[in-house]
């Protein structure tokens, strides 16, 4: 699977801010730095993670351990099926909505922790989207 660093590396800024919110570093995080660098470093530390795994909803806990128990990964239909899919919406719609804050479902809730990523893997049969959990 792909590192923190690599799954956030992409995100836009305003999604990075909601993952150093829902982990408490956005007080601690510099705008004039590299913000995933910043964000994977602090997401590393056990202690933290422990913490953010810890406060979950056992709902939230239950779709990680879901995850867990498929080697990390879960085609992403699958996923959204039990535990709900990600909205789509621009910065502009976050800004107003803040689905970090306000989240609709588990998988909205993990994506906007950094938890969980979505990405495409070869699946044997060719490319196929997943939900999974970043290595570390």
């Amino acid at each position: 699977m792909p590192t923190i660093k690599e799954t956030i590396s992409e995100y836009e800024t305003d999604i990075l801010m909601m993952i150093a919110e829902n982990w408490g570093m956005d007080l601690e995080i510099d705008p004039g730095k590299d913000l995933a660098d910043q964000i994977s470093r602090i997401m590393q530390e056990n202690k933290n993670a422990n913490e953010i795994v810890d406060t979950l909803p056992q709902s939230a806990k239950r779709a990680l351990a879901n995850l867990t128990n498929n080697d990390g990964r879960l085609a992403w239909e699958q996923f959204v099926k039990k535990f709900g899919d990600i909205r789509e919406m621009g910065a502009a719609r976050r800004e107003k909505q803040h689905p970090g804050r306000n989240p609709v479902s588990e998988t909205e809730r993990l994506y906007y922790s950094g938890l969980i990523g979505r990405a495409f893997f070869d699946s044997g049969s060719g490319p196929k989207e997943f939900a999974y959990i970043p290595d570390e």
